[in-house]
């Protein structure tokens, strides 16, 4: 709220005479100020002056004026001393003063689907133009239209601008629930009218949500009469449904109900023809007549288009080639569509004897599989039946093919058992004199009724068969290994037999003896090669091929060394260097088991500086002779064997000079005569060796030997020279001080 604001006029009368005339005065103000007027009078007899006033001012000479209080007012003041009194009128002038935009509600409610405007809210006690910034939901305008889904309590806050004044409100709004109608979200057609044809099948459907999840139902219609009260089906329209008709769909949930309709133009449609022709069953040799309608089911004259086998009146005459069934499709036209049927025929079969095709003589070899097409066919197509006299026990006969598939076994052809036949067969020669062996069949080829009869001959001729390997199936014989080692006597040693019982004869091939089958492999020989071994009766042969391996024979690498002895200092760098060989050509592999501390090795070159500590005190004998004695072991290795070369590195102590690590006093200090001043050194050596003291505190003075602490007291001032000399026995370490002596200070007191 904004402080009211006081406005004081001191207003001066003159005199109290009467009567008395007082000059008219103006004063100003403005709309909510209080106006005080305090007037001042003299009295001339010194009396008490008592000032009263006209409305609106209180008899205290105040108003407080409101917001409707502007314009301008005519006050009389009266000043009386009880007696006399004097009148002055003032004229007031109250000026309008803006005020701001005002709220003339807090809260409202409003239901879904209706419009707030909170502008018609807010006014303005000037009439003064309003400027508006909302948020939202409102728009620019202060306007906010719900929807279904804005059920709810808002808190909405916005400004308003008279340009003076900006005033910032705040106004609940209530969005009371209103219930939503079901909405179509999506159906079979989005088109007004849709169109079909006769014998067309409609689909109809719609997909229906409700805001609030009321329950709700279908009802569709067409052109008035239910045609389902699902969410979906189907309508048939026949060809008696040409024309326009209404499909209409209302959706209810118990309040609302939506509505849609959908025009459906069902446009005429020809029925093509169709023929319904009675299977027909004849004889070779007679006629087939047809009956066929001369109009289809729109009362149209019917064209016909017939089969090649017809004649153009729609006959056929069959002969004794034309037994079966037979499927003929009958083409009728309307002249605009085509229509087709389909007559089945059936003419009988007038049956004749099977016609065979057979040779008198087959031949084939033993071992061989044989497989023989009988040629014989039935003059009326008859499936045949076949029988067999005389077919070996292993022979296969296949129905659906008419095929005889027969493999003569190794021993079909046997010897005569003569004495020519044996000698010929010790020689293992008989196969090339043994004749055919001959079987005769008969076959018998049976159609429907009558059937036909021939003999054929099989005629079997000798095979010789190759030996065979002992002990070896034939999924072995891809796979044969065998080996050596190198430098070792190799043998192949394999058997065979013959099943025609004939001789058999090995071979071999090189790196082997052609007929003794031994090899002398040297070191050069290591690998694996294909050998065959040879098994042969003097005219078939077969061949087994051999993966054999010389085994490597391993041999020991050499090692060579640039020294084998190596002398050295400590501190002092030296270098060695390794090579190797091996006769088998293996890849070496360079080592060493004891690499010392700070040493490399890297490809054959080992560099390594002792440090100053390898010779270790402990071990060390006398001054004169400190050393430590380092064996090296480096390796090399082919992977199988190993070979070790030690070498021996003498290294030589090297001595240290001793080190002045810390020392008392500092280098320079003060001292006192008669005082006591205390000198110490920490000194080290990193070969450990023993310490000699001296001390040395100038000419003329005795030196101290011995100890590294010393206490001194200096008997005369001065500056003095302290020097402690350190030494191992071969270097030593100096460290000098310097001290100023100064006397003593006589203290003396007054009484």
């Amino acid at each position: 709220m904004t402080p009211q604001k006081k406005v004081l006029f001191a207003l001066i009368i003159l005199g109290l005479l009467l009567p008395a005339v007082l000059a008219l005065k103006t004063l100003r103000a403005q709309e909510t100020e209080i106006v005080q007027l305090q007037p001042q009078a003299t009295d001339p007899d010194q009396d008490v002056i008592i000032y009263s006033y006209t409305p609106p001012f209180d008899e205290v000479g105040e108003w407080q004026t409101g917001y409707d209080d502007a314009g301008e007012y005519e006050v009389v003041i009266t000043a009386s001393d009880g007696v006399q009194e004097s009148k002055e009128k003032i004229k007031v002038v109250i000026e309008n003063k803006n005020q701001p935009p005002r709220l003339s509600e807090e809260k409202i409610s409003i239901k879904e689907m209706q419009k707030a405007d909170i502008k018609k809210l807010v006014n303005d006690p000037d009439g003064d133009d309003l400027e508006f910034n909302f948020s939202s939901p409102f728009n620019e305008n202060g306007i906010w239209i719900t929807g279904y889904n804005d059920e709810g309590t808002y808190k909405i806050s916005f400004t308003v601008s008279d340009k003076e004044f900006t005033e910032e409100f705040t106004v609940e709004v209530e969005v009371l629930h209103t219930n939503q109608p079901p909405a179509i979200r999506r159906s079979f057609s989005e088109e007004k009218i849709t169109v079909l044809k006769e014998d067309d099948i409609l689909h109809y459907f719609a997909d229906v949500e409700d805001a609030d999840d009321d329950s709700f139902q279908y009802r569709w219609t067409l052109n008035e009469n239910v045609l389902s009260e699902e969410s979906k089906g189907e309508k048939h329209f026949s060809f008696d449904e040409a024309g326009r008709h209404v499909l209409q769909l209302n959706v209810s949930d118990g309040q609302k109900e939506t509505v849609r309709q959908w025009i459906l133009e069902i446009k005429n449609v020809n029925r093509k023809p169709t023929l319904e022709l009675l299977p027909m069953t004849v004889y070779e040799g007679e006629t087939v007549i047809l009956e066929i309608p001369e109009t289809d089911a729109d009362g149209q004259k019917l064209q016909y288009e017939f089969p090649k086998l017809f004649t153009a009146d729609g006959t056929w005459n069959t002969t004794h080639d034309d037994a079966g069934k037979y499927n003929f499709t009958i083409m009728g036209s309307d002249g605009e569509l085509q229509g087709e049927g389909t007559l089945t025929v059936t003419v009988l079969d007038v049956d004749r004897a099977p016609i065979l095709n057979f040779p008198s003589n087959i031949w084939l070899k033993e071992g061989e599989e044989r497989t023989w097409k009988l040629e014989a066919f039935d003059p009326d197509g008859d499936i045949l039946n076949f029988r067999f006299n005389g077919l070996p026990e292993n022979t296969i006969f296949n129905s659906e093919n008419t095929t005889l598939r027969w493999t003569p076994g190794y021993d079909s052809v046997r010897s005569s058992g003569t004495l020519r036949s044996n000698l010929l067969n010790a020689l293992g020669l008989e196969h090339r004199f043994l004749g055919p062996k001959k079987i005769p069949f008969t076959i018998v080829a049976c159609g429907k009724e009558l059937c036909s009869t021939s003999q054929v001959t099989w005629n079997v001729e000798n095979t010789n068969r190759a030996p065979i390997f002992n002990g070896l199936g034939e999924q072995q014989q891809t796979n044969i290994t065998r080996s050596a080692t190198a430098t070792e006597l190799a043998h192949l040693e394999f058997s065979a037999v013959d099943p025609d019982g004939d001789k058999v004869y090995y071979s071999f091939t090189p790196p082997f003896h052609k007929q003794k089958g031994t090899w002398k492999t040297t070191y050069t020989d290591v690998g694996t090669q294909m050998v065959d071994v040879i098994a042969s009766d003097g005219t078939q042969e077969t061949t087994l091929p051999v993966n054999f391996t010389v085994l490597k024979n391993n041999r020991f690498p050499k090692l060579k060394l640039s020294e084998n002895k190596v002398n050295v200092d400590e501190l002092q760098e030296f270098t060695l260097h390794l090579s190797a060989t091996d006769a088998d050509n293996d890849p070496l592999a360079l080592g060493l088991e004891n690499l010392p501390p700070g040493a490399s090795f890297k490809e054959g070159i080992f560099v390594w500086k002792p440090d100053i500590r390898t010779v270790l005190p402990e071990e060390k004998k006398s001054k004169n002779s400190k050393k430590e004695i380092i064996w090296l072991r480096f390796t090399v290795s082919d992977g199988e064997a190993k070979v070790t070369a030690p070498v021996k590195v003498t290294i030589q102590n090297v001595n240290q000079k001793p080190e002045i690590r810390d020392y008392l006093p500092v280098s320079e200090k003060e001292a006192v005569v008669g005082e006591p001043v205390l000198f110490h050194v920490v000194a080290k050596d990193t070969d450990n060796d023993e310490f000699k003291y001296r001390w040395d505190f100038g000419w003329g003075e005795r030196s101290v030997q011995g100890t590294d602490t010393i206490e001194r007291v200096f008997t005369s001032p001065g500056k003095k020279k302290v020097k402690v000399t350190v030494t191992d026995g071969k270097e030593e370490a100096v460290k000098e001080f310097y001290i100023l002596v100064k006397e003593q200070e006589v203290k003396t007191s007054l009484q």
